[in-house]
Order: structure tokens, then sequence, then C-alpha cells
């Protein structure tokens, strides 16, 4: 075979291996879906603190989630519907402690959600708002009845949630936070037919949509302002 003809093969497999490598990159984007969202999931409890308040700290990061505002406990006193780690805040016995618990994280999420506990003995509401916009209030039993609801915040975008109760009272409040969780997408994508697209993951986002409220005027102690009793609530 001449040298031109052995070119000419060869420049036309070098073709045919191009067509080929193209054809096999547009079934891979044909193929190719988002890959799975990661679940995560911070329930403190690779920290650990005293049984009650002693004051307020620095703000606490886990997996690119901040709290802030409170004080890590573990076993709480008095705190039945969570013998595990916490995070909360208190007006009387934590100094330094504010009325309003943040939590951020460090990309938007599509979907958040928490355990919120009430530590005080009176049915009190709850008011949760994001960097959205959005509010929702939710009325929770008092503590010693296992006062406790699970918020989810849903909407997109979210990177900020706080949470306080609706009354302001100066330092009258008391309640805690636990299990926060939401997903964060990957925006890369997984191809099946065998092929493989790299690309940088993206972080998704939460946003706010409270489960149903715990009924407001439940059995137990109501806020005194309600029935039109004067005084604050006893902690």
């Amino acid at each position: 075979m001449s040298e031109a003809t052995k070119r000419g093969a060869g420049g036309t497999w070098g073709r045919a291996g191009v067509a080929l490598v193209l054809g096999w990159a547009a079934l891979a984007v044909l193929f190719a879906r988002p890959a799975a969202a990661e679940p995560v999931l911070i329930d403190f409890e690779t920290l650990s603190g005293p049984s009650w308040f002693t004051g307020a700290q620095p703000p606490v990061t886990l997996r690119e989630t901040t709290v802030s505002g409170g004080q890590i406990l573990t076993a709480v006193n008095g705190l039945s519907a969570d013998r595990t780690t916490v995070y909360g805040t208190n007006g009387i016995y934590c100094p330094g402690c504010k009325p309003v618990l943040t939590i951020e994280v460090a990309e938007p999420v599509a979907e958040l959600s928490f355990t919120l506990m009430n530590g005080t003995i009176y049915n009190l509401p709850y008011v949760i708002q994001d960097n959205v916009g959005h509010s929702q209030t939710v009325w929770i039993k008092p503590v010693g009845q296992g006062g406790v609801a699970r918020i989810r915040l849903a909407g997109g975008n979210i990177r900020m949630v706080t949470v306080r109760m609706a009354y302001n009272l100066g330092t009258i409040f008391g309640f805690y936070i636990d299990d926060i969780g939401y997903e964060v997408p990957d925006l890369g994508f997984t191809v099946s037919v065998g092929a493989f697209v790299p690309s940088n993951a993206v972080r998704g986002g939460p946003t706010v949509s409270c489960l149903p409220p715990a009924a407001a005027g439940a059995a137990g102690h109501d806020w005194p302002g309600k029935s039109g009793r004067s005084g604050p609530p006893v902690f």
C-alpha cells in the first residue's frame, strides 16, 4: 500500500473515530439525568452540653449549617419531648441568649424542616420566617405536655430561617430546636449509557410552609393574655 493510500485510510478512520465519539457524546447528553439530592440532617449528636442553661455560645456550624442565638444542651431538665442534644434559648436563665434563633445554610435549598419545642408551661404561638418573605405561626403545647411541632419550609431559594415567640415580652422566652433536615441537590449529571459528564456540584434551597400546627388552646395552660389574665408565663 502506498504512503498516500495509508494516509488516506488513516484520515478516513480518524474522521470515523471522531464521528463515533461525537455520537456517544450525543447519547450521553440524551440519556443524562440530574444526580440524586443529598439528604442532610443536623441532629447535634456530635456535640454535648450541660443539662441546663449557662450562657450563650458563639454560632455553631455543622455541615455548612449554622445556628445562632442560643446554647447547645444535652438531656435538658424538664424537656421530656427530646432527651438528646438540642439547641435552645431562654431569656431568664441563659445570659446573652437571644429571643430569636436563626438557622442559616451555606447555599439556598428547596425545602427545610426542623423540630421546634416549647420551653414554657403555656400554649404559645411561635413565628417562623425565611429570607424569601414567607411567615408562618404555629401554636405549641406546654413543655410539660411534650409540646413539640415539626416545622416544614418549602418553596425554594431559602438560606435563612428565624424562629421566635409571637409575643414580645422582653426577657420572657424559652424554646428549643433539633433535627434540622434538608436536601442539597447535585446539579451535576449521571449518564445511563456508561458515559460520565463532569460538572460542578451546585447547592439548591429551603423555604417556609409549616406542617399542620398544634391546635391553639389545647389542654394545658393557655397564654395569660388570651383569657384576659395578666402576668408572664412561668418557665
